[in-house]
């Protein structure tokens, strides 16, 4: 159980750092790894943890599928992260699951989905460190493309105010973290969320904030994407800016150039889409050509992606 959940733990860490379908590839045989134990006899706390270790490695696999484009792979991981964590009794990893399920749900689209994940997920987090990515990953940003502005203040102002409970947190916490959300991926997804309603008061500071400590990290998918939201403010400020915005896109999606993340393909097209009026400048037909270049690497076939056990 040792090996087990430092190999879990390693692999929350290497996530955004590795491409999604190399470490897809090593938790992939770790979780059937686990599933092969569970059919066996272990004492109460043995048995916990091994259900607690199922379900973050099925969240995790949850994550590294949608990255890969397989929503429906994806939503089947996330709900039987859940299960696992319910079966377990374990709120603290009911609620991170919820929060797996969430993010995904967003990504899919389904944003009445995402809230609720994040609801239920705030009902069982109590006193959870998850909270903050529950309200701000979660809550934020689904209210917001469901136009909630009132909604998302709130919930923007509970993350930063719940950081302070947590002044010891790393500088970046891991998009996927049994820990407390960090300063910056709270500021980026707060900015995500004001972007969704059309607001870029204070949205280009917090990007500022995030960019500066993910560059740090050197983590390509959270570059990208706070890289192509600060491109957008930059289109929707009062004197927009298309070549400075067209040049934080063609960065973004040069750090990713290796790697597939269906966030950022899908940031990216969202970026064009509010580029519309600028099409005609050779720097926005080129960011659409660099996407469309892309918008394939990585991709798995059916065949390549794990099945549930």
């Amino acid at each position: 159980m040792a090996y087990i959940e430092e190999e879990v733990r390693h692999a929350i860490a290497d996530n955004e750092r590795l491409t999604p379908a190399v470490l897809l590839a090593r938790i992939k045989p770790l979780r059937f790894y686990v599933d092969q134990l569970m059919a066996g006899g272990q004492h109460p706390p043995q048995r916990a943890r091994l259900y607690t270790a199922a379900a973050y490695l099925s969240g995790l696999l949850g994550a590294l599928t949608l990255d890969l484009g397989a929503f429906k792979v994806a939503q089947a991981y996330a709900a039987e992260a859940f299960d696992l964590a319910d079966a377990a009794q374990q709120s603290d990893v009911q609620a991170w699951a919820r929060a797996t399920q969430s993010l995904i749900a967003y990504y899919v689209g389904n944003y009445h989905d995402a809230l609720a994940y994040a609801q239920d997920g705030l009902r069982r987090a109590g006193t959870s460190p998850h909270r903050i990515r529950l309200v701000i990953n979660g809550q934020a940003r689904a209210l917001a493309r469901l136009g909630d502005q009132r909604g998302v203040d709130r919930a923007v102002d509970d993350a930063f105010t719940m950081l302070s409970d947590y002044p010891s947190s790393a500088p970046v916490s891991e998009s996927l973290t049994l820990g407390p959300y960090c300063h910056a991926r709270t500021a980026a997804n707060a900015a995500t969320a004001y972007l969704a309603l059309g607001r870029t008061v204070g949205v280009i500071n917090h990007l500022t904030t995030a960019i500066t400590a993910f560059d740090a990290a050197g983590l390509a998918g959270p570059q990208a994407l706070s890289r192509l939201d600060l491109a957008t403010a930059h289109l929707q400020r009062p004197n927009p800016d298309p070549d400075q915005a067209a040049g934080l896109a063609v960065e973004a999606l040069t750090l990713t150039a290796e790697q597939r993340f269906e966030s950022v393909h899908q940031r990216a097209r969202q970026f064009l889409t509010a580029s519309q009026s600028y099409t005609h400048r050779p720097q926005l037909r080129y960011v659409a050509e660099l996407l469309a270049d892309r918008s394939q690497i990585g991709a798995a076939a059916p065949s390549d992606l794990p099945l549930l056990p």
